[in-house]
């Protein structure tokens, strides 16, 4: 399973692990900012008028079960929250798994 690590490509791994993690995270934002005068229970579109025309197989959400501004507000900022660390926990994770690689290869060199 060599070809499954490959630690030649590390710069391809971090640059699209930190991009998906920040176009998710840009996206949260969004969302939490735009929501209320686009979908939110007084916007163009409110999500419970939509929601009741349409069934869950065609239209899947969190949202048939119960919905409120509040909701949706808390939904999109704990996801805006949870990219946002997710990116810095790989970074903090990568980093310390690369310094134990280090040493541990150091340690290797010594034994030999």
């Amino acid at each position: 399973m060599g070809w499954f690590s490959a630690p030649e490509y590390w710069l391809g791994r971090l640059l699209l692990e930190r991009g998906a993690a920040a176009v998710y995270l840009i996206a949260f934002i969004a969302a939490a900012v735009q929501f209320r005068p686009l979908i939110g229970e007084h916007g163009m579109l409110p999500v419970p008028r939509f929601l009741a025309g349409q069934s869950f197989w065609r239209t899947p959400s969190v949202f048939h079960l119960r919905y409120s501004d509040r909701l949706f507000a808390g939904v999109s900022w704990f996801g805006a929250v949870l990219s946002a660390a997710g990116s810095l926990c790989r970074l903090v994770l990568s980093r310390k798994s690369s310094f134990a690689s280090s040493m541990i290869r150091k340690s290797g060199n010594r034994l030999s």
